[in-house]
Formats: C-alpha cells, sequence, structure tokens
C-alpha cells in the first residue's frame, strides 16, 4: 500500500492525466510514485481529456453516453477536476479549456467567460 504525505512534495507531482486506449470509460493519473490512480470511472460513458493546466493538477474532461440507440443524437457534457483531490469542481459555466493570463491560470468557457482557478478552489471549500 502507498500512502503519501503532505510533506512528500513528489506525492502530489502529478506527471501526466490521460484515458486508457482500452478502455476509455476509465481515466488516470500518474505520480512519480504510483502509476494508473483512478480519477474517474463509468462504463456508462466514454472520456476524453480535453486540457490540462498546472502541472496537471486541473484537467477538462468531456464524456459521451457509451450506449446509444441507433438515429439518436450523442451529448457531450465537459467535467473540471481537480485532481490532487479527485474532485469533481461544478464550474459556474460549461468550460472549455484553461489559458494563463499574466502569470495567472484561467477557466475559459465557449462563450469567452474566465475564471481564475484560485477563486473556483475557494468556492468549493464554502
Amino acid at each position: 500500500m502507498l500512502i503519501c504525505s503532505c510533506n512528500d512534495k513528489n506525492a502530489s507531482i502529478i506527471t501526466k492525466v490521460y484515458v486508457d486506449n482500452k478502455n476509455q470509460s476509465m481515466v488516470f493519473f500518474d505520480t512519480k510514485q504510483k502509476e494508473k490512480n483512478i480519477l474517474l470511472s463509468d462504463s456508462n460513458y466514454v472520456y476524453w481529456v480535453m486540457d490540462t493546466i498546472q502541472n496537471n493538477k486541473w484537467v477538462v474532461i468531456e464524456r459521451a453516453a457509451s450506449r446509444i440507440s441507433a438515429g439518436s443524437r450523442v451529448e457531450t457534457e465537459n467535467l473540471l477536476f481537480y485532481v490532487p483531490e479527485k474532485k469533481e469542481i461544478p464550474p459556474p459555466f460549461s468550460p472549455f479549456h484553461f489559458e494563463r493570463r499574466n502569470g495567472i491560470a484561467y477557466l475559459l468557457g465557449s462563450d469567452d467567460k474566465a475564471i481564475p482557478l484560485g477563486d473556483l478552489l475557494n468556492l468549493k471549500s464554502q
């Protein structure tokens, strides 16, 4: 069993966030100590990693239903995760991608709305 201490700086370094090519119903992240930590898993959906920022601590993931009937429209949804806590953060709008402006990381929506990532972390603790 691997136990990570808050004081262990290497444990918090996320080296990669990805979807397994063989099974798109799972999203993984790797750290320097351990590979294939499960971030998200649901056989009802397929996932794609759309964007990451801040050393892979934040990720936008797109998901779609894995089972659809013939002629049905496939709807996708974007999810926002704070990877170190394996926590989905409800965004104030549909997340599109990340952008860094003047050294500050922002979440941008498809309609050009922007919010600093630090504000999202503060919102989740309230």
